[in-house]
């Protein structure tokens, strides 16, 4: 089962599995989709610190976030009454 299949079935963290070693790989990069789907699939499933841990993992390969990323991630932030947070992810964008 690929990676987007997982995290519709709520399989999140065999999912980030999959996409770890692709992460690790520096010759090959995901693409932002795939990346902005498991975050989603992450914020959906209430991790936290494993979103933030994949979003600052994605900058670290120099993958550039979209808005879809930083929509995800403030929207999620916002949900948790994390205010601050959600204002220096807007202000990063």
């Amino acid at each position: 089962m690929d990676s987007a299949k997982k995290c519709k079935a709520r399989d999140v963290t065999e999912a980030v599995l999959l996409l770890s070693p692709i992460m690790e790989n520096r010759d090959f990069q995901p693409s932002i989709t795939v990346c902005n789907a498991v975050l989603d699939c992450l914020c959906k499933n209430n991790s936290l610190k494993e979103a933030l841990d994949h979003f600052y993992r994605l900058k670290e390969k120099l993958i550039k976030p979209d808005t879809t990323t930083y929509n995800s991630l403030i929207h999620f932030t916002l949900s948790l009454g994390q205010q601050k947070r959600a204002f220096f992810l807007l202000t990063e964008m």
